[in-house]
């Protein structure tokens, strides 16, 4: 598989040089690849069906105790917005509040909101995509005194190319760790397996990232990979990475740039929908109607293109409204003292407090019409349950 990257600075144009690539052949002739589809099919037909369980599926020893206060550290990103929407019903069904601090993509940011966290004294915080190397101080923190923490789509190793979700080596890790690193990589290969099945293994991708949040780095290599594995001679990708501050702004002209480049191209990838802010108009303004739009973590615009049957063609969902919930449910049972195993689900299998949330591939024609998206549409009535609480 040949792959090209392309890097983005701010004020200047986009750059694209060779970098290493898993193959020197080039893309093939446009021929099905069956084998490789095949393969990617299997994949793909797991995972267009709603799910049927908010992942954890034990109860709690008790009801939660009434009066309970969460914070919740979160991005200004709408996708950090719908977690907290999330909590916050979660904590009103139990008697508990949340306060939001929002926090900048700057370190200092982070620590300072924090900081904030902490000095409230809450019984549990929440947060979502920080580097954990920003918030060593903190945690050790919360850990002194005591104060659950619950954390999302974080990497907690050295090199997010390589991590496969543990948090063993660190001082302070958190109670429970949701959409860890072998979650979201498997992400990345799913998505691949979309490219894949459309395009009969002809895959001629652009991949959109913003590694200023080390979680969205293993999709993207679970995304080469699985390229490299199924269709090394026919398939190719150019990677286009972003800073926090290019989102909305810089990325979508440096995609039409890439796309001129490559106009053979049939799918820009996203690691987040956040990332494909102000793209598909740009990218239509270009000429490139036919280009497929794929990605991770839709926000309501793609959902609105896959209804319209634009060329957003399938994103990836987890419900994070539900996902919210399920940081009230872990914070619950900590502060129960029930047995939490493990801070990191060992498989998509593992149906603990830090169990995956169920991925699910939108389309046309399982675009949903609510906004937030919620799966499984009884989530609260299992959660309820599951807290030993009337459901009303």
């Amino acid at each position: 598989m040949k792959v090209l990257c392309a890097t983005v600075v701010l004020g200047v144009a986009l750059a694209l040089t060779a970098c290493d690539s898993t193959s020197s052949s080039a893309a093939g002739d446009g021929s099905v690849n069956t084998h490789a589809v095949q393969i990617a099919q299997a994949e793909v037909d797991t995972h267009l069906a709603d799910a049927t369980n908010v992942g954890v599926t034990e109860s709690i020893s008790g009801a939660p105790r009434q009066g309970l206060r969460f914070a919740y550290v979160g991005c200004a990103l709408p996708t950090c917005a719908t977690f907290r929407d999330g909590m916050t019903a979660a904590a009103d069904a139990i008697g508990a509040t949340v306060t939001t601090l929002t926090y900048q993509g700057t370190p200092e940011s982070i620590q300072s909101a924090f900081d904030n966290a902490v000095q409230l004294h809450p019984d549990a915080i929440f947060s979502t995509g920080t580097p954990p190397s920003a918030t060593v101080k903190q945690r050790e923190e919360m850990k002194r005194l005591g104060i659950p923490f619950i954390d999302n789509s974080a990497i907690y190793e050295p090199d997010p190319k390589t991590a496969a979700g543990t948090v063993d080596n660190d001082p302070a890790p958190p109670t429970v760790l949701l959409e860890p690193a072998s979650m979201v990589r498997y992400m990345g290969q799913l998505l691949a397996d979309w490219a894949i099945t459309k395009s009969g293994g002809n895959v001629n991708s652009i991949f959109v990232n913003v590694p200023d949040f080390p979680i969205v780095v293993p999709p993207q290599v679970g995304y080469e990979d699985r390229l490299a594995e199924l269709c090394p001679d026919t398939c190719s990708n150019t990677n286009i990475n972003g800073t926090a501050n290019d989102i909305g702004t810089a990325i979508p002209s440096k995609v039409v740039s890439a796309l001129q480049q490559h106009p053979d191209t049939n799918y820009i990838v996203f690691t987040a929908g956040d990332f494909s802010l102000g793209v598909l108009p740009a990218v239509r303004a270009a000429g490139f109607t036919d280009v497929k739009l794929i990605g991770n973590s839709p926000i309501a615009d793609n959902i609105a293109g896959l209804t319209a049957g634009d060329q957003n063609e399938a994103w990836l969902g987890v419900s994070n409204q539900v996902l919210g919930w399920r940081y009230v449910d872990a914070a619950v049972r900590a502060l129960k003292g029930d047995a939490i195993p493990s801070p990191v689900a060992d498989s998509p299998d593992d149906t603990t407090a830090a169990a995956w949330p169920w991925i699910q591939i939108l389309t046309k024609d399982t675009a949903p019409t609510e906004d937030p998206w919620i799966t499984p549409r009884n989530y609260r009535e299992l959660f309820l349950t599951m807290w030993n609480l009337p459901v009303t």
